[in-house]
């Protein structure tokens, strides 16, 4: 579930272009079509096999174009609570994307199946809301739909920047 958070926001960012927005898609198109059957079933190699090639256009995509919240965010819930970042990529998508509202609709709609591949629709006035879809599939993986033992204590320490060091090369 790492990739698909990628992808979809390396698509949905403002630094996109079209060799990112393909390799978006089709890691996207891999991922829904494939990563259930490679939960299910660890030995089905042609699952796993595309999943490989989805995580690979997943990596390349994120890394030309840049990610957000649901990529940012469990950096810091990892450093503070030892969530797993795959997890939390996967627990976060839903709700940032629910988040963005209207913010994504342009980006979603340029490539029609987006929306509908996340199970997603979209509403009178470019409102969103998320349909059962990533739910759905997080639900089937046994992904929690919330993070618990977040601290809202803890937030302005995790939002802070980390102090500045100097850097030396030697």
């Amino acid at each position: 579930m790492d990739a698909l958070p990628h992808a979809v926001e390396a698509y949905i960012g403002h630094c996109t272009n079209q060799e990112t927005r393909t390799l978006a898609r089709d890691a996207v198109k891999l991922i829904w079509d494939n990563i259930e059957k490679a939960y299910r079933n660890g030995a089905d190699r042609s699952a796993r096999a595309n999943m490989l090639t989805a995580s690979h256009k997943a990596g390349r995509v994120f890394s030309k174009s840049y990610v957000g919240y649901i990529y940012a965010v469990p950096h810091s819930l990892g450093g503070q609570y030892n969530i797993p970042h795959g997890s939390a990529n996967a627990v976060l998508l839903p709700i940032v994307l629910e988040a963005h509202g209207s913010i994504i609709h342009k980006s979603c709609t340029s490539w029609l199946s987006l929306p509908a591949c996340l199970g997603c629709r979209f509403l009178p006035r470019g409102r969103r809301k998320t349909h059962p879809g990533v739910c759905y599939l997080n639900q089937q993986m046994q992904i929690p739909a919330f993070l618990s033992g977040i601290q809202k204590a803890d937030t302005p320490r995790m939002a802070s920047s980390p102090p500045k060091k100097p850097t030396r090369f030697t």
